[in-house]
C-alpha cells in the first residue's frame, strides 16, 4: 500500500492551500498510475523540513503507518528533509526498518536501488540543502535592507512596542 506525505513550510502556504492542493493532485495521479491502494494521505501543514525527525511528529506518524512492502510516496524528496543529509539518511533508515521504500513522483533516483540511483538521490539532497541555505541568505538580506530603511524587521521582543 501507499502512505503519501505532503508538506508546506509556512502557515501562510498552508492557509492558501495552493501548495498542498498541487501536491495532493500529484499524489492522486501517481496513486492511480501505480495502481496501488492509498492507505493514508498524511498532511504536514506549515512545518519546515529542516528539523530532525524527532521534532516532526507528523512525518513520524507517516513512517509509523508503513508496513512491509509499502511505499512512502512524496512529490519530491525535499518534502521529507531539506538541509540535513544526516536527517534524510535517518528517515531512509526508519523507512527501510519497516521494509518499505520511499518513492518520489519527481523520480530523483527513487525508482532504482543501484549505486547510480543512490548517487542521484544524494545529489538531489545536496541541492535541497543548498536551496535552503540560499533562502536563509535572501531572508537575512531582506531583513537587513528593511532595517537600513528604518522599518521594523523581525519579531518585536515580548514587552516591547515597535515605533514605526
Amino acid at each position: 500500500m501507499i502512505v503519501a506525505f505532503i508538506r508546506v513550510s509556512t502557515e501562510e502556504q498552508a492557509k492558501s492551500g495552493l501548495g498542498l492542493e498541487d501536491q495532493e493532485e500529484t499524489i492522486k495521479k501517481w496513486v492511480d498510475k501505480l495502481a496501488i491502494p492509498l492507505r493514508k494521505l498524511v498532511i504536514d501543514p506549515g512545518h519546515t523540513a529542516g528539523k530532525d525527525l524527532d521534532k516532526r511528529p507528523i512525518l513520524r506518524e507517516a513512517i509509523g503507518l508503513l508496513e512491509r512492502g509499502d511505499i512512502l510516496l512524496v512529490v519530491k524528496r525535499d518534502r521529507l528533509s531539506r538541509g540535513d543529509p544526516v536527517a534524510m539518511a535517518r528517515i531512509e533508515r526508519e523507512v527501510a526498518k519497516r521494509r518499505a521504500r520511499i518513492i518520489s513522483a519527481a523520480g530523483e533516483g527513487t525508482w532504482r536501488s543501484d549505486s547510480s540511483a543512490l548517487f542521484e538521490r544524494r545529489m538531489h539532497d545536496a541541492f535541497a540543502e543548498r536551496e535552503l541555505a540560499v533562502i536563509g541568505e535572501r531572508t537575512r538580506a531582506a531583513l537587513r535592507a528593511k532595517r537600513r530603511r528604518g522599518e521594523v524587521a523581525g519579531a518585536v521582543p515580548f514587552g516591547w512596542t515597535a515605533v514605526v
